[in-house]
């Protein structure tokens, strides 16, 4: 450990007589001040060197240079994920709001009218410029409660199958229309029922 210090200590005199003498040799002028520049550079390597060493005894610049490469261009993956992970979860804002909507609609029409079964489908768009979500039309299935009609059936070579497609009245459909129109603050033309 001393025979180290000895050499240490011997180096830096070494290169602070070497840093000396070569101020002394340059002329005063601009070349001067950058020769001090360096000579003071070249000082603080041969100081900082065995400190460096005794903290990290595998240093490889080559190894640092090669991490800063790699860090440099993984900032283009990095915005490329970003830009990712934003798409993402702009779709992902979407479906929860569309899904967020559909519940709504279908528990506020079972508390309003709750003689029937009620299904939503939301559509929406949005406005590329404000990336504002608006509703572009609504779909309401009603399934009234109880026991269905069975369709007619017959059994033979030219049978047909027959469903029940009973249509609602359309004063019931006037009632959904306009208590959802009112409740979610959507146009009645955009708003569609029909029967499950």
């Amino acid at each position: 450990m001393i025979a180290w210090l000895k050499s240490w200590i011997v180096t830096i005199c070494t290169a602070v007589v070497f840093i000396t003498a070569v101020e002394m040799i340059l002329p005063d002028n601009k070349m001067k001040s950058y020769g001090k520049f360096v000579m003071g550079l070249m000082l603080m390597v041969v100081i900082m060197t065995p400190i460096i060493k005794i903290l990290n005894k595998n240093i490889n610049i080559d190894e640092y240079i090669n991490k800063a490469e790699k860090s440099f261009s993984a900032e283009n993956n990095y915005k490329s994920s970003i830009e990712n992970y934003k798409t993402k979860d702009e779709e992902d804002t979407k479906k929860q709001f569309k899904e967020n909507l559909e519940a709504t609609c279908t528990k506020i029409l079972k508390e309003k009218f709750p003689d029937a079964d009620y299904s939503a489908s939301v559509e929406i768009s949005e406005d590329e410029d404000s990336k504002v979500l608006a509703i572009k039309s609504i779909s309401i299935g009603v399934k009234e409660k109880g026991i269905e009609k069975i369709s007619k059936i017959q059994i033979g070579k030219n049978s047909e199958r027959t469903t029940s497609t009973q249509n609602l009245n359309d004063s019931e459909k006037e009632k959904i229309k306009n208590f959802i129109s009112n409740e979610i603050n959507v146009s009645d033309k955009d708003i569609n029922v029909y029967k499950l």
